[in-house]
C-alpha cells in the first residue's frame, strides 16, 4: 500500500515496484489508507509522513495501536531528515525511514 497525498509520488512508486512484480494499491490520505488495511490484505506500507488531515504519524500510530494491522511493515517515506522525525517513527513502530526523494 502506498500512500501519499501527492498524485506523482503514488505513481512513481507504483510504477517501480510494479516492474519489479509487486501489486500495488494506493491511497490519497491516511483515512483512506486505513480504509484500505481494513479491507484489504497488505503485506507492507509505504507511508509519507506530511499529509493534511491525518499525518503519517498518527496513521503509523493507529496502526500499531491496532492488533488487526500492528504487525504490518510500514516504511515512512518523507522529505523531512530530522533526526527526531526519524526517531519518533521508529519508536511508533515503523520499520524504516526513506527521506525523499527516493531512488530505486
Amino acid at each position: 500500500l502506498a500512500v501519499d497525498d501527492m498524485p506523482e509520488n503514488r505513481e512513481l512508486i507504483s510504477r517501480l515496484l510494479s516492474r519489479a512484480g509487486h501489486t500495488v494499491i494506493s491511497a490519497v490520505s491516511g483515512e483512506e489508507a486505513l480504509e484500505l488495511l481494513d479491507t484489504r490484505g497488505v503485506d507492507v506500507v509505504l507511508l509519507d509522513l506530511m499529509m493534511p488531515e491525518m499525518n503519517g504519524y498518527e496513521v503509523l500510530a493507529e496502526m500499531k495501536d491496532d492488533p488487526k494491522l500492528s504487525g504490518i511493515p510500514v516504511v515512512v517515506m518523507s522529505a523531512t531528515d530530522s533526526q527526531d522525525s526519524v526517531s519518533q517513527c521508529l519508536q511508533l513502530g515503523a520499520l524504516d525511514y526513506l527521506v525523499k526523494p527516493i531512488r530505486m
